[in-house]
């Protein structure tokens, strides 16, 4: 499964403006990556949604220390 162009900058808008990486452009983009991957990957295992997925992931990336909300 691939996500949409509006997927991927739903994903960056939050990154952006959530968590203040719009000056960070090399980290934002480098987690945008890792982020949308991650989705992408749990949308074709469970056979979920993007709205399903994106939450989840973010849930996961907080256990690494970055507090993500959505």
């Amino acid at each position: 499964m691939h996500l949409t162009t509006d997927q991927i900058d739903y994903i960056d808008y939050v990154l952006r403006n959530d968590y203040s990486f719009e000056k960070f452009d090399d980290l934002r983009i480098e987690l945008l990556d890792h982020i949308a991957s991650d989705v992408e990957s749990l949308m074709e295992r469970k056979q979920i949604c993007f709205e399903v997925a994106l939450p989840e992931i973010f849930q996961r990336w907080n256990g690494l220390g970055l507090q993500f909300k959505i």
